[in-house]
């Protein structure tokens, strides 16, 4: 029996959508639009904006670098807080 995989999109990543939209981007008919814009949201909410060509993105979308940013902001803060729990060398350093 099949299971079916469903992708349910963040808070950051819908908003990416919503403003690809606006752009004119296809994201909704154009799959390979939509998995760029999915993967580019990963990207910065796990890396932050430095790994991406932000300017060139705000450019495409129509916003500023400091709306990216602010909108990546809340997940970019919640993935590094949970990084730092799960890293076994952060809890050698908290004391005994």
């Amino acid at each position: 029996m099949g299971r079916e995989h469903v992708i349910r999109d963040a808070e950051f990543t819908r908003w990416l959508l919503d403003k690809a939209r606006a752009a004119g981007w296809d994201v909704d008919g154009d799959q390979e639009e939509r998995d760029t814009l999915r993967l580019s949201a990963a990207l910065i909410r796990t890396s932050g904006v430095a790994v991406m060509d932000t300017p060139r993105l705000a450019t495409a979308l129509g916003v500023s670098v400091a709306e990216i940013e602010a909108a990546a902001a809340k997940e970019l803060g919640e993935n590094e807080a949970a990084a730092r729990l799960l890293d076994p060398a952060s809890k050698a350093t908290d004391g005994p």
